[in-house]
C-alpha cells in the first residue's frame, strides 16, 4: 500500500512539474519536488522497495522528460545512495535538511550532467538557472517534507503494524 501511495504521489508531482511549475517565471525557480520526494524516502526509509521506488520514479520522469534515456533513473539511484550513506554516517536533524537537500541537488545536477556528456548530445549546465531552482528547493524542502509525513506516513505498513499493536491501558487494573 505505501509502495502505491508513494508512486501516486510522484506521478502527481510529476504531472504538476510537467504542466504547472513549467509556467513560473525564470527568476522565480522550478523547484524539483520528485527530488523532495527522493530525499523524504531516503531519510525516513532505508530498503530496496525505496531503491525500486526511486528506479520507478525516475523511469518515468525520463519517459516524460525525453533526455537520453536512463540518465534520471541512475542520477537518482546515485543521489539515494549517496544520501542514505551520509545519513548512516552523520547525525542529522531538521535544522539542516535544507541544506543537506541543497548540497544533494547539487550533486545530482552534477550527476545528471556527467552521464548526459557520455551520450552523443550532451547537456549543458545553466547555472543561471540551478541556482534559483537550489534557492527555491531549499526554501521549500522543509514544510513539503513535513507534507509527505502527513499524507504518505499513514501508508507505511511498519507504522500502522506500530499503532495498531499499542492499546491503551485502561486505567483500572481489574479489567
Amino acid at each position: 500500500m505505501f509502495s502505491l501511495a508513494v508512486l501516486v504521489c510522484g506521478m502527481i508531482i510529476i504531472t504538476l512539474e510537467s504542466t504547472i511549475l513549467v509556467r513560473l517565471p525564470p527568476w522565480f525557480g522550478r523547484p524539483d519536488l520528485l527530488f523532495i520526494l527522493l530525499v523524504w524516502l531516503a531519510t525516513r526509509f532505508d530498503s530496496i522497495r525505496e531503491i525500486i521506488l526511486v528506479i520507478i520514479l525516475g523511469l518515468i520522469l525520463n519517459v516524460i522528460s525525453g533526455v537520453n534515456p536512463g540518465i534520471y533513473p541512475v542520477a537518482y539511484l546515485f543521489t539515494f545512495v549517496m544520501i542514505r550513506g551520509s545519513i548512516h554516517h552523520l547525525n542529522l536533524d531538521n535544522n539542516h535538511q535544507a541544506a543537506m537537500i541543497a548540497l544533494a541537488y547539487v550533486v545530482f545536477y552534477l550527476i545528471v550532467w556527467f552521464f548526459s556528456a557520455l551520450t552523443p548530445y550532451p547537456a549543458l549546465i545553466a547555472w543561471h538557472q540551478a541556482i534559483p531552482e537550489l534557492v527555491a528547493l531549499a526554501i521549500l524542502s522543509f514544510p513539503i517534507m513535513h507534507l509527505f509525513d502527513l499524507i504518505l506516513k499513514p501508508f507505511d505498513e511498519k507504522d500502522l503494524i506500530d499503532r495498531l499493536g499499542r492499546r491503551r491501558r485502561n486505567k483500572n487494573r481489574y479489567l
